[in-house]
C-alpha cells in the first residue's frame, strides 16, 4: 500500500494524540514523549516515518508511550489506549 503525505500526517497525529491521552490519564508530568507543540511534533514524526532507517527510533518512542499506558489505573481507559496503540503499531508495520 502506498502512503501519502496526508496519510502519514494522520498517523503522526494519532501518535501525538495517544501520547497526550496517556499523559492526561496519568495526570503525571512524567512520561510525555512528544512534549513540544503539536505541529512541530507531528512534522517530526512524519519525517521519521519517511526515513527508512529511523523506524526503530519511532518504535522505541511508541514503546515508551505504551509502557506508561500500561500504568493507567482505570482498566477501561487502559484498554482503550492500548487498543489504539496496537492499531497504530500495525499501521507502522505496513509502512
Amino acid at each position: 500500500m502506498e502512503y501519502t503525505q496526508e496519510s502519514l500526517r494522520e498517523l503522526a497525529e494519532r501518535i501525538y494524540d495517544l501520547d497526550a491521552e496517556v499523559y492526561t490519564r496519568l495526570g503525571s508530568s512524567l512520561g510525555r514523549v512528544f512534549n513540544r507543540d503539536r505541529e512541530r511534533c507531528v512534522t517530526e514524526i512524519v519525517q521519521l516515518m519517511m526515513q527508512r532507517d529511523s523506524g526503530h527510533q519511532l518504535r522505541s518512542e511508541l514503546a515508551l508511550i505504551s509502557n506508561m499506558a500500561r500504568t493507567i489505573p482505570q482498566k477501561a481507559d487502559r484498554s482503550r489506549v492500548m487498543t489504539e496503540y496496537n492499531a497504530i503499531l500495525q499501521e507502522l508495520e505496513k509502512i
